[in-house]
């Protein structure tokens, strides 16, 4: 069954004179929901302004720079597939895959994983764990790597769900699961590990970058399992500060821990 990418955006995009902000991962340009346009609000029925149909995901749209990137299984292939779409036009100005093992999940086909934009690439990470780096403009992929056989991880029953973070400039962060292997941060430029760490198995979550209380270095945040704080951009990087009790990997509970002393922090007040 066809899922139809619908440009929600774009109706807000073409009422500014600029083009509008930049949509580029999981829960947008801060990873929390939020945009820095303000848009004022619109009364009545809003009518696309194009769509493009797509093959299956639970994936979301992202957008950069002009292009929104989709991220799916093609119709009838066991593979991953990436398409570019001008913003304005939704002309198709790329589409690429690859090939990957075969995985029927429950509740729908296709990468549950939201691509991430950065630096003129585009990082995925597929329901069966391969992490690709595309480039941006023409879609020729630049590396991959197969995070489960890698990091010797089970997949999850409805597979492969994080979404890619980037750490800096150079560094991309997943949950992987493996020994070891709880959270690895690769180099974005050539797919090589750059640290790796805990042993936590992976979860439907994904993992954010925050500012410590104190002295404002930031901290890899892992949700659903516990695990919180690890300062990437640090020499020690990938060591563990603090550490929680681990839900299952269906677990939805979210989990803050203190940096300092790994108690709970409460999630309302």
């Amino acid at each position: 069954m066809h899922r139809l990418l619908t440009a929600l955006l774009l109706p807000l995009a073409l009422s500014l004179p600029l083009r509008a902000a930049d949509w580029p991962q999981f829960l947008g340009p801060n990873r929390d929901g939020s945009s820095p346009e303000a848009v004022t609000p619109w009364k009545g029925e809003r009518k696309p302004v194009w769509k493009k149909p797509v093959g299956e995901a639970h994936s979301s749209p992202v957008v950069a720079d002009g292009v929104v990137y989709a991220f799916y299984q093609p119709k009838g292939k066991d593979a991953d597939a990436l398409a570019a779409f001008d913003a304005r036009t939704g002309e198709l100005q790329w589409e690429k895959s690859y090939d990957r093992e075969k995985f029927t999940p429950l509740f729908g086909n296709g990468p549950r994983s939201t691509p991430l934009v950065s630096g003129g690439k585009v990082f995925t990470l597929g329901g069966t764990g391969i992490l690709a780096c595309w480039d941006a403009r023409t879609g020729a992929i630049a590396w991959k790597v197969d995070t489960l056989k890698e990091f010797k991880a089970r997949n999850l029953f409805f597979g492969v769900s994080t979404s890619p973070l980037m750490a800096g400039e150079n560094m991309v962060v997943v949950m992987v699961g493996g020994k070891g292997a709880g959270v690895v941060a690769v180099d974005a430029r050539t797919g090589k590990t750059i640290w790796q760490a805990a042993d936590d198995p992976a979860s439907y979550s994904s993992p954010v970058l925050g500012d410590a209380a104190r002295g404002g270095q930031h901290r890899d945040r892992q949700h659903d399992h516990g695990r919180v704080d690890r300062d990437p951009r640090d020499p020690r990087a990938g060591r563990e500060l603090c550490h929680g009790e681990s839900l299952d990997e269906q677990g939805a509970d979210l989990l803050l821990l203190h940096a300092g002393g790994g108690r709970r922090l409460p999630l309302h007040d």
